[in-house]
């Protein structure tokens, strides 16, 4: 077998792997979204589909698409990176945004104090405490969309949790 077969085969195997594993954490994340909409099935909440999200922390940003889930005094963010203008969606861990510990019933995501919700002119500035990560303390989540208003997404909002 010549190197440059053995070059192309290594090569082969390497992008093989990458999607296999891409396409398992896809699977895995998108499970724990069944599981938890399983868990709300008795419980009242709005869902407001495909929003642009927009997460700044200390060191950065990133941009996300996300079904935003809002219940009593609890906010739940299911992410995807979307690939090829939106025709792939990748899920991404689920974000349970919550005002008091207590009140969180689920465990299959990652947990995240509302610290300020506030109206912006761009849209929902949400800025959370994570108080499990040591090197990131502080996000911000700007929630955006085009076809969604946000007038309605802030007064329902307002109205689930007790947040100013």
């Amino acid at each position: 077998m010549s190197l440059g077969l053995q070059y192309i085969i290594l090569f082969l195997a390497l992008i093989t792997f990458v999607i296999t594993g891409n396409y398992a954490i896809h699977l895995y994340y998108k499970r724990n979204q069944k599981f938890i909409l399983n868990e709300l099935k008795n419980r009242e909440y709005q869902i407001f589909n495909n929003v642009s999200l927009y997460q700044f922390s200390g060191i950065g940003f990133r941009i996300n698409t996300a079904d935003i889930l809002i219940l009593k005094n609890q906010i739940i963010l299911f992410l995807y990176n979307t690939n090829f203008k939106g025709k792939i969606k990748q899920a991404q861990p689920t974000l349970l945004l919550f005002e008091n510990p207590n009140d969180n019933f689920l465990n299959k995501g990652i947990l995240l104090k509302i610290d300020n919700i506030e109206g912006t002119k761009n849209g929902i500035s949400i800025s959370v405490n994570n108080k499990q990560q040591i090197l990131i303390k502080n996000y911000k989540l700007l929630i955006k969309s085009d076809n969604v208003d946000f007038e309605k997404i802030e007064s329902i909002i307002k109205a689930k949790l007790y947040i100013n």
